[in-house]
C-alpha cells in the first residue's frame, strides 16, 4: 500500500504553546477590562465575565488555552476557538 504524504502538517508544539499563550492573555485581558469598568459596561460586563469564565464553575474558554500550554496538542486551541463560551 502507498504512503500518501499529509496535505497539511500538524504544529509543532512550540507554535501551539505560543498561540494558547496568546489566546490565554486575550482571555486574562478581557477579563480584566470587564471587571474593571463594572460600571461604565452594566449588563455587557456580565455577559464578558460569563463568556471568559465559563458557566457551572468551569473556567470555559481560560481552561483551553492552559491545556494547550501544557499538553502542546493543537486540539486544545481549536477547542478554544470553536466553542462559544
Amino acid at each position: 500500500m502507498v504512503q500518501r504524504k499529509r496535505k497539511y502538517s500538524i504544529p509543532s508544539p512550540g507554535v501551539v504553546r505560543f498561540f494558547g499563550a496568546i489566546l490565554l492573555a486575550f482571555d486574562v485581558i478581557l477579563l480584566f477590562l470587564a471587571i474593571t469598568n463594572f460600571d461604565s459596561l452594566n449588563w455587557l460586563s456580565y455577559a464578558i465575565i460569563l463568556g471568559t469564565l465559563g458557566t457551572l464553575g468551569t473556567l470555559g474558554t481560560v481552561y483551553f488555552p492552559i491545556k494547550a500550554i501544557q499538553t502542546g496538542d493543537p486540539e486544545w486551541v481549536l477547542l478554544d476557538l470553536i466553542l462559544p463560551t
